[in-house]
């Protein structure tokens, strides 16, 4: 526990991840400061957004014939596509909708890439948000973008953000401020297939996250297993997930 130059406390958490055991190889390491990014699912309707949740929500609670949901779905329709409601209310309202109706959960999220120079690529995703990703020049590229494990690295990092951001108002935990940092360690014989027995994605990933308020450390601790239980991206990281890769051809 540290404090910052106004007397508030400042609680640390640093984890590795993935770590590898046995030679090291060379590697190179990559460190960012994270930023927010915005996702949104596709299909089905519900929508996590505070521009569009008041409209999916409502879906899935007229839909229901649980009176709780109905009473949330009145205090959510005053205010379609506003951002005037806290997110203690949007968490908890969400909740109620999808414990309502548990098939609006199912969200799907969609990303296309289309190549546009020697290693840059143009990227529009399904909530209608566009960006470009590169490779820096020592990898071919010409460094007009964050790279592709780089941007895995803000994903991660945003996530956990936001992740502490929810569960901290399902929680009632008082935040002022959080603030995560993240580096990995990529040993590049993997990509270019020099050595099939490295793997080629990330073999340690390190988490620092600094946590500023009023609450004790066994509060902030408790916020950090739930965001560890949660936090979609990490679980990404942590876990398998089934890619299905379908090749088609051009004509």
């Amino acid at each position: 526990m540290h404090f910052d130059g106004m007397g508030r406390k400042i609680f640390k958490i640093s984890r590795p991840f993935m770590v590898l055991s046995g030679e090291s190889h060379p590697t190179q390491r990559l460190a960012l400061r994270v930023s927010s990014s915005q996702l949104a699912p596709v299909e089905p309707q519900f929508v996590l957004s505070t521009d569009n949740i008041y409209y999916s929500i409502g879906e899935a609670l007229r839909s229901s014939r649980n009176t709780g949901g109905r009473q949330a779905w009145v205090a959510l329709k005053h205010r379609k596509g506003g951002r005037s409601m806290s997110l203690t209310t949007v968490v908890n309202t969400t909740i109620t909708a999808l414990a309502a109706d548990p098939r609006q959960a199912n969200a799907t999220f969609e990303a296309n890439s289309r190549l546009v120079g020697p290693t840059e690529v143009a990227v529009k995703v399904g909530s209608g948000h566009s960006f470009v990703v590169d490779e820096p020049e020592a990898l071919g590229g010409a460094n007009a973008a964050a790279n592709p494990v780089e941007y895995a690295l803000a994903a991660l990092g945003s996530c956990q953000a936001i992740t502490y951001q929810v569960w901290a108002a399902r929680l009632g935990v008082r935040l002022d401020k959080v603030e995560v940092g993240i580096d990995g360690d990529i040993d590049l014989r993997g990509f270019f297939g020099i050595d099939d027995g490295v793997r080629a994605g990330f073999n340690t990933v390190r988490i620092r996250v600094s946590l500023s308020g009023p609450e004790s450390d066994a509060r902030y601790k408790e916020l950090a297993a739930a965001v560890d239980a949660h936090c979609p991206v990490l679980d990404l990281f942590r876990n398998p997930v089934p890619v299905q890769r379908e090749l088609v051809s051009a004509i």
